[in-house]
């Protein structure tokens, strides 16, 4: 935040769930400053293989002046994950992601009518506030895992990673998915509840092996 850029928000990559409200600022001015006053990265580059990519599909609350924002790469058509290491996850539009697993970039799509404002790069405003999934679908960490880190599992031995069968809690009851054979990098492991398909995702790190 300077008088330059005000405010910049993932600079380095872009917001890992959370919340952010920004109300009631009021602008100064700056020669030679952005014709913005905040924004927001959509940069996924760095997540070739990076192990925290669950982070990106946690649930992200942003307000501004009252409007929702919703990040670029929270539109239905955009492709942010385009990294083939991200096995199921690559090259899905956040729709396809949405329709097959339940999971989008910050834990929801942005709204059609959402659109541009003249404060804001990088994100696009609406009245309306998207739900997000409710319970979330949670792994259970009392298994051994390897070492779990919010929703990423890290599978360290060979024995895992052949007909891993893991163990996940929605609301007050326990769901166990079928036997799968994990591959190096990303994978997202199925679980039906209600009829709908909600998915985990899960790193294997071949290099332990």
């Amino acid at each position: 935040m300077d008088g330059l850029h005000k405010i910049v928000v993932g600079d380095d990559v872009p917001m890992r769930g959370g919340s952010l409200r920004i109300d009631g600022v009021t602008w100064g001015h700056t020669p030679g400053e952005d014709p913005y006053k905040i924004s927001f990265s959509n940069d996924y580059s760095k997540l070739d293989g990076v192990k925290f990519v669950p982070g990106f599909l946690a649930p992200l609350q942003i307000t501004y002046n009252g409007q929702h924002v919703y990040l670029e790469s929270q539109r239905s058509e955009a492709t942010p994950l385009n990294y083939d290491s991200l096995g199921p996850l690559a090259h899905l539009t956040n729709q396809q992601l949405w329709n097959q697993y339940r999971l989008a970039i910050g834990g929801r799509l942005a709204p059609a009518s959402a659109h541009a404002d003249v404060d804001i790069a990088g994100a696009l405003v609406d009245d309306q506030d998207v739900p997000f999934e409710e319970p979330q679908l949670q792994l259970r960490t009392d298994f051994p895992y390897g070492w779990v880190a919010g929703t990423p599992i890290h599978v360290t031995s060979p024995k895992d990673a052949t007909g891993f069968v893991a163990h996940a809690i929605f609301g007050d009851k326990e769901y166990t998915s079928g036997p799968l054979d994990l591959s190096a990098g990303w994978n997202v492991i199925p679980f039906t509840v209600g009829g709908t398909v909600r998915g985990i995702v899960v790193f294997r790190d071949a290099d332990k092996h």
